[in-house]
């Protein structure tokens, strides 16, 4: 069991995150969101969505796989990077896991 864990998935240049939660966005894949996984709410209970970053927060974990997902709107086209998502424990930075960094195409509308 690990506590107090933050999960910070930066956000690529070219998306922007949207808030399922906001009645501007309600509805809009709301349903696949809940899909990715039981990660979100539980067991965490805390969900910030910026600019730059996607963060999740966690009291407890137990040891296992979770899952987490963000809706991302396209707001420019191109070729972007996509950095390495971040889990640490916030107290103790030095128990920390990297994801794998990648590439995004978001191609213009035909």
């Amino acid at each position: 069991t690990m506590h107090f864990v933050v999960v910070d998935d930066p956000v690529p240049a070219g998306l922007e995150p949207l808030n399922p939660d906001l009645a501007t966005t309600a509805g809009f894949a709301a349903d696949e969101l809940a899909l990715a996984g039981p990660a979100y709410p539980y067991p965490f209970y805390h969900r910030e969505l910026r600019f730059n970053a996607a963060r999740f927060y966690a009291e407890a974990l137990e040891a296992g796989e979770y899952r987490l997902a963000w809706i991302g709107q396209a707001v420019a086209s191109g070729e972007f990077a996509v950095m390495e998502p971040h889990a640490e424990r916030m107290y103790d930075p030095d128990v920390y896991a990297n994801g794998v960094a990648t590439r995004l195409l978001v191609a213009p509308r035909p």
